[in-house]
């Protein structure tokens, strides 16, 4: 202890290094110390443990009673108010179970263990004249302020999920602080306490930093953390330039530690209540839009079951034509089938008679015969029950010129044979992506209307061919197209269109005598192009007649599709992938690959609703084909997946199901049956 007088020292006296003091025997009964009365300003440096220099400040009794009153004043308004916000936290911790509050408990509780050793009320009031609880409460306080705040800094912040590194010197601090608490509080040292001071240096500086690049990024009421923090730090460091002299001792400074640690607690509760509304008002707003998604959800459910009902009535309709349509070709089919068999019975007359069986040549030339009268009447046949059997669309690769040659084929056999049907194919082939039935369908009920037009006598053209349209009105659907489009062209020679053509392609109105027209045939037309994306014209002839031209898309859309569709794929070996993209291009796919699992569902989560179908590989490293659709369904149920793998043995049915898989491909894959499927899910 240092007496001095005018800046010089009068008088200096050392206890050494026993503690504290008051257990030393000094020969002395008015203080610790003697002071001489010519004394103005008395320092004590403490040497046992730390560098420090405190200044004492000589009073009277009196003055000391009043500073006593406004200490004891102050230290029980400023506990009193940090209990509450530890109690409030506390409740708002059981409220919401959210562990950033027992932080912030945590904290606190260590704030006041530290605060009551340094201020002194704990020894006067919680633990009085015992000094050993005062030195382990240090230590202990001291390490709990550096875990819980970097712990309340690392939930309120989010900090593990916004940076792993960062995670992960928070958790570094944690550690080192512990250790350091726990080994000063084990074994006091000169060296433990010095480490202290730069662990509490190296925390503050790394929670302001930490604040500031949080608040940079505008992360929702970090700037109050940062504020919070940055009161504790001023208040603390006002203190020790108080206590080494640098500032004038006040009762402002003197309790700076007290007040910086006041409004830190403050603002992080405010901060802490803000962050509770935000989440509530957050949770609300997802509540909200998990009920705007299931109304949502509920009216795609609705128009998706309208759109299968049309679906279904467009079936029935196709269906119930192509059955009027085979009774009205029925007496021609009679007609040919009968000179078919006429031919069969005849030749065979003819070879058996006797004069025929000694000819072997003359009988080989008669069995021929017969052979052509029953492939011709095999091929009909075959032509009638693919024309009329009930089967959902099955689109594929079509030669245009193949399948008018065989609904022409079919027309001849069964028309009047006084209607002369020519056909006009393309020089080039012409290939579309279609369903062969649908288009013979097409022809046929043209063919049959122009037939009944001229009544069954006359002369029907179908000509295949490629043009370029622009602004041409379609007579179904009323609306204007131009482009580049396949075109069928149904000409005859009766007698034209009377009135408005667009009105032929509403269902049930016919301009046949009652009973022998349902109605149906252009309306099914209509149905079926439109369907593909085409459009129809139609139109009266200059010579005589009437013309119908289908324009079809030069690429084509699949049964139900009319936009190029998007296909998420997932597959981990780089040559099937490629494979795979490559034939789900050069069928009018667009692909999105993803090689991994992990790498899918991020692609999904940022467009949930931007894929139309997802192909996922069953086994990879990652994770399963499975997993991946139950994740996808999660947020799109009503998408289809399918699933490839190597051995469909290993795959179980009710896993199956349950993820919500559509279809079920074993490797190698068949192209043909692949796509198709993709056309059929798509179309649903």
């Amino acid at each position: 202890m240092y007496a001095l007088h005018d800046g010089e020292v009068i008088q200096e006296y050392s206890a050494g290094t026993a503690r504290p003091f008051k257990q030393r025997p000094l020969a002395t009964t008015g203080f610790a110390f003697p002071i001489p009365a010519g004394a103005d300003q008395v320092y004590i440096r403490d040497t046992g443990y730390t560098a420090a220099i405190y200044p004492v400040v000589l009073t009277t009794p009196a003055e000391y009673s009043a500073f006593s009153t406004r200490l004891m004043t102050f230290l029980g308004m400023y506990y009193g108010i940090v209990l509450i916000l530890l109690l409030y936290n506390v409740a708002l911790f059981f409220g919401t179970r959210d562990k950033t509050y027992i932080a912030f408990s945590l904290y606190t509780l260590s704030l006041i263990a530290f605060l009551t050793v340094a201020d002194g009320s704990g020894s006067m009031f919680l633990w009085p004249n015992d000094p050993a609880v005062n030195q382990l409460m240090l230590p202990v306080g001291w390490a709990g302020l550096v875990c819980f705040l970097l712990e309340l800094s690392h939930r309120f912040l989010n900090v593990r999920h916004h940076s792993r590194r960062l995670s992960l010197a928070h958790r570094a601090l944690q550690c080192t602080g512990l250790l350091l608490g726990l080994n000063i509080a084990v074994a006091p040292s000169a060296l433990g306490y010095m480490l202290q001071t730069a662990i509490s240096g190296v925390a503050l500086a790394f929670l302001l930093g930490n604040s500031l690049y949080f608040t940079a990024r505008r992360f929702p009421n970090a700037n109050l953390f940062l504020l919070a923090n940055s009161m504790f730090v001023i208040g603390g460091f006002t203190h020790i330039l108080m206590l080494f002299g640098i500032l004038t001792p006040t009762s402002i400074l003197h309790h700076s530690i007290h007040i910086g640690s006041m409004l830190e607690l403050a603002l992080f509760s405010i901060a802490l209540s803000r962050r509770l509304r935000e989440s509530e008002r957050a949770r609300w707003a997802a509540f909200r839009h998990s009920q705007d998604l299931r109304r949502r959800n509920q009216e795609l459910s609705a128009a998706k079951s309208l759109a299968e009902e049309h679906r279904q009535l467009q079936k029935s309709l196709q269906q119930a034509q192509k059955l009027r349509t085979l009774g009205q070709l029925a007496g021609g089919f009679a007609h040919d089938f009968n000179n078919i068999l006429a031919s069969i019975l005849g030749f065979t007359e003819l070879a058996r008679d006797p004069d025929s069986l000694a000819d072997k040549g003359r009988v080989l030339r008669y069995l021929q015969e017969i052979e052509k009268s029953g492939q011709r009447g095999a091929e009909l046949v075959r032509q009638l029950l693919v024309y009329s059997r009930n089967a959902p669309p099955a689109p594929q690769q079509l030669n245009l010129a193949e399948t008018l040659s065989n609904a022409a084929a079919l027309l001849r056999g069964s028309l009047p044979a006084t209607v002369e049907i020519f056909t006009h194919p393309p020089r080039q082939p012409l290939h579309m992506h279609m369903d062969p039935e649908q288009i013979q369908q097409v022809l046929v009920n043209l063919s049959v209307n122009a037939a009944e037009a001229m009544h069954n006598r006359g002369r029907i053209d179908i000509t295949l061919g490629t043009t370029r349209l622009d602004d041409l009105h379609c007579t179904s659907c009323m609306n204007r197209f131009s482009g580049d489009y396949v075109v069928l062209k149904v000409e005859d020679t009766g007698e034209g269109i009377a009135g408005n053509a667009g009105q032929l392609f509403t269902p049930f109105q016919t301009t046949k005598e009652i009973g022998q027209g349902t109605g149906l045939g252009l309306s099914v037309v209509h149905g079926i192009v439109h369907e593909h994306g085409g459009h129809i014209h139609a139109s009266n002839r200059v010579e005589g007649g009437a013309r119908f031209s289908i324009y079809l898309p030069v690429k084509a859309a699949p049964v139900g599709v009319r936009d190029a569709k998007r296909i998420l794929l997932v597959e981990d070996d780089p040559s099937v992938a490629a494979y795979l993209a490559t034939l789900l291009a050069e069928n009018d796919f667009n692909t999105t690959h993803a090689q991994m699992p992990t790498e899918a569902l991020a692609t999904f989560v940022t467009d949930p609703h931007g894929f139309d179908l997802v192909i996922t590989d069953h086994l990879m490293p990652q994770g399963t084909g499975l997993e991946i659709a139950e994740d996808i369904h999660a947020l799109r149920p009503e998408l289809p997946v399918i699933l490839t793998t190597g051995n469909v043995n290993n795959l179980d049915a009710n896993e199956v199901t349950s993820a919500g898989i559509a279809s079920v491909f074993e490797k190698p894959l068949n192209s043909d049956q692949l796509v198709a499927k993709i056309h059929g899910l798509l179309a649903n």
